[in-house]
């Protein structure tokens, strides 16, 4: 997998999802260190609150991409 390449997900509004800033905000993160050499947050232990009526990320997609991300990254 190539950690340089930034996900795009579905967007759900009247089921349950994962905030998008929170995300967002992880994966900039994750993304900052890969990018910088410095230590990459733990992808396990990334939480996200989630959203029912409001736009969010659809979990499954998210936690999809995060497990294959953990997967390629040493010690994750």
């Amino acid at each position: 997998m190539s950690t340089g390449a930034r996900p795009s997900f579905t967007r759900t509004r009247w089921r349950e999802g994962y905030a998008v800033s929170d995300v967002d905000d992880f994966l900039d993160r994750v993304f900052h260190a890969l990018s910088t050499g410095h230590p990459v947050p733990h992808i396990d232990g990334a939480r996200f609150r989630p959203t029912r009526f409001g736009e969010g990320y659809y979990m499954e997609e998210v936690d999809d991409f995060l497990d294959e991300l953990a997967a390629g990254l040493p010690d994750q």
